[in-house]
């Protein structure tokens, strides 16, 4: 009988995620008539799926097994017990690409592109730092329309070490507790005092009709669409910020399960689905062009 190596286990600290990637990765080395995960190759692993498929398992099922194995395979690479991850090539056959599945349906944006849309809300009027604060703080912290909708001055503890953000509830009745960055907490910093705020909602709105008021879930949601328009950048919303944070944090080093906590995501695979995103950025063959630049005269 297969067993996952207790290496691999120490590294997943959420208890419930070790036990979901235990049962399914055990699962498959049964089905496998108890080969080692680690000597499969890609074929294998098609034929494996494709069985599955076959035999009526459902695409959330099989979304969640690949998901496990991917995870298993970064662990063997990056213990050097593998060189390649042969799940890196399955998709058709896991559904990956289905309807119904996590992949974002957008691509999140790149730096350079957040960059521009944060340069178009400093352009004057009367609500730019409003909106710059507000898409700067949407890329770094994945909070949901609606929760950062929700957000007040005393939900911020700002400090001279590190300053963190508590809402006491969010989707699904959960509190929220993220640090922020000191980059982060400097722009609050700058948005409510140039707007002196120091009590209530964060986010307030400058129509006539509600000068001061807390902005809605909707309002939050049109100034970013108006401000991504006014970039050359139509299409972008709230949820392609949120997207965008996961990325970033994903980029920037953070476990699958960080991101999983800091995006407050209650299956793992969608997790996976930024991860898996950004390493195809990472393995662009862009990267492996090299010209040289022509001398100067």
């Amino acid at each position: 009988m297969y067993k996952l190596p207790k290496a691999f286990l120490n590294t997943i600290s959420n208890e419930n995620t070790r036990k979901a990637y235990t049962t399914d990765l055990d699962r498959i080395a049964t089905d496998l008539q108890g080969r080692d995960l680690l000597e499969l190759d890609c074929t294998d692993l098609e034929t494996y799926f494709i069985h599955c498929r076959n035999n009526n398992a459902s695409s959330a099922l099989l979304r969640r097994r690949l998901a496990a194995l991917r995870y298993f395979y970064k662990w063997g690479i990056v213990s050097s017990r593998i060189s390649a991850d042969p799940s890196d090539k399955i998709r058709i056959a896991a559904g990956e690409y289905s309807p119904n599945n996590n992949t974002p349906r957008q691509k999140p944006l790149t730096q350079r592109q957040l960059d521009h849309l944060l340069d178009s809300c400093t352009q004057g009027g009367s609500d730019s730092l409003r909106d710059y604060a507000l898409i700067f703080f949407l890329s770094h912290v994945p909070l949901r329309r609606s929760t950062t909708s929700k957000m007040n001055y005393e939900d911020i503890r700002f400090g001279d070490g590190y300053s963190f953000l508590e809402v006491p509830i969010s989707r699904g009745g959960l509190p929220i507790r993220y640090t922020l960055s000191p980059e982060v907490a400097l722009c609050l910093e700058e948005h409510c005092e140039a707007n002196d705020i120091d009590t209530g909602p964060i986010w307030r709105s400058s129509s006539r009709r509600n000068f001061g008021g807390r902005l809605t879930p909707t309002s939050i949601y049109r100034i970013i669409r108006r401000r991504a328009e006014d970039a050359g950048m139509p299409g972008i919303g709230a949820n392609d910020l949120r997207k965008t944070a996961c990325i970033l944090a994903a980029t920037g080093g953070a476990s699958i399960q960080q991101v999983q906590t800091h995006a407050r995501h209650k299956q793992i695979e969608t997790t996976m689905a930024y991860v898996h995103q950004r390493d195809r950025l990472r393995d662009s063959a862009a990267d492996f062009i090299q010209l040289d630049s022509p001398d100067e005269e």
